[in-house]
């Protein structure tokens, strides 16, 4: 017996070497760009019973979101901090 299905599959997992700053308290504005998913590791569920023994793929359509957990780090001194400055006339 033979079927065809699509699904869409999430995955969490935690990885203790990164670390991220200003990570906002809503998870769909943590998302990590392209460039950005080639540089962590990701893991990889495979499907040993299906035709071709498929696994996960992270293509175009693939997101990661950074979850925020636990209390905030108070950054180092000797880190570099960008601002923005706006000026207005009353």
């Amino acid at each position: 017996m033979e079927f065809t299905v699509d699904f869409l599959l999430k995955l969490a997992w935690h990885d203790h070497r990164l670390s991220y700053y200003n990570l906002k308290n809503e998870t769909d504005l943590n998302s990590l760009a392209r460039e950005e998913r080639n540089l962590i590791w990701i893991p990889t569920l495979s499907f040993k019973t299906a035709r071709g023994n498929r696994h996960t793929v992270f293509d175009d359509e693939a997101r990661i979101h950074i979850l925020k957990m636990g209390e905030p780090q108070t950054p180092s001194m000797t880190m570099l901090h960008e601002g923005i400055v706006l000026f207005c006339n009353n």
